[in-house]
């Protein structure tokens, strides 16, 4: 299991709660630590994550992840966009022998099937057990409430 950081609990229902993450404590040793900023500015991040430990609200918690998918989520991110592109330029000039504004088309419709695959494995991944985010363990109690979190 792998430690995502810490993140101080602001709700709690039945087996899972809401966790507020301070960015800096949690994205320092991502690998994806980039994407995460790139679609928000903000320096908190909200989740909701099972919560086998029981936490309550206002409580300091350990979140972590049955496996790492850093370098997971920088392929399908970057890589497989990438590779989907070349290949539509390269299928579009040199199979298809179209003008150049043809399989460069080509290449942007290839990119946009692989933002669709990427989606689709996103939405499915989310799903299973081993790639959420879950509370390994109650760090401390807080003096502060979910009201002075937000």
């Amino acid at each position: 299991m792998e430690t995502c950081g810490t993140a101080r609990v602001v709700r709690a229902f039945g087996s899972r709660a809401e966790v507020v993450v301070e960015r800096a404590n949690a994205c320092g040793h991502c690998h994806a630590a980039d994407l995460c900023e790139a679609f928000s500015g903000r320096g908190v991040l909200r989740l909701e994550v099972d919560n086998p430990a029981g936490a309550r609200e206002g409580q300091l918690v350990e979140i972590a992840a049955a496996r790492s998918l850093g370098l997971r989520a920088a392929f399908m991110v970057y890589m497989l966009p990438a590779l989907f592109f070349v290949a539509g330029v390269i299928a579009g000039s040199e199979v298809l022998r179209w003008p150049p504004w043809g399989s460069a088309l080509l290449g942007f419709g290839m990119l946009a099937v692989s933002w669709f695959v990427a989606r689709r494995y996103d939405r499915s991944a989310s799903r299973r057990k081993e790639f959420r985010l879950m509370i390994s363990r109650v760090l401390r109690e807080s003096e502060t409430t979910a009201a002075d979190i937000e």
